[in-house]
């Protein structure tokens, strides 16, 4: 049997490639202007330097909140929100926790999520996105 050709080697090497590099495992790299938005709410997540996060949930249309807390990053690249309020107040259309995980380069950006929105006319599930360039 003979060892694989330098064309297998191609398409193993082009398989592997867009798995490599595709999540923020750097502080630096997860700071910075998340936003994600359903019909009911569009929430800002600010992610700063010194590990402390700003939230802000606007109704549309209607009341804005905020919540604040500090975050954390493994050594396995999994981001963590320490905050005093886990889910918005109740009048407003139900938005969850901050979500734990992994912040993902994809091509719209950085990506951290998903969270659940509910609104009016049905729940959603929307992620955080810092577009590339900001």
């Amino acid at each position: 049997m003979q060892p694989p050709g330098l064309t297998y080697k191609f398409v193993v090497f082009f398989a592997v490639l867009p798995l490599l590099g595709c999540f923020a495992t750097s502080e630096a790299s997860v700071t910075g202007t998340y936003t994600a938005a359903a019909p009911c709410v569009t929430i800002t997540l600010i992610v700063k330097r010194d590990h402390s996060f700003v939230q802000t949930i606007r109704e549309t249309p209607g009341k804005a909140y905020q919540r604040s807390g500090r975050w954390r990053l493994d050594n396995n690249g999994r981001f963590f929100f320490e905050s005093a309020l886990d889910r918005s107040p109740q009048d407003i259309h139900q938005v969850g926790s901050l979500p734990d995980g992994i912040v993902e380069r994809l091509p719209r950006g950085k990506v951290l999520g998903p969270i659940q929105v509910t609104c009016p006319d049905s729940p959603y599930e929307i992620d955080y996105v810092q577009p590339w360039g900001r």
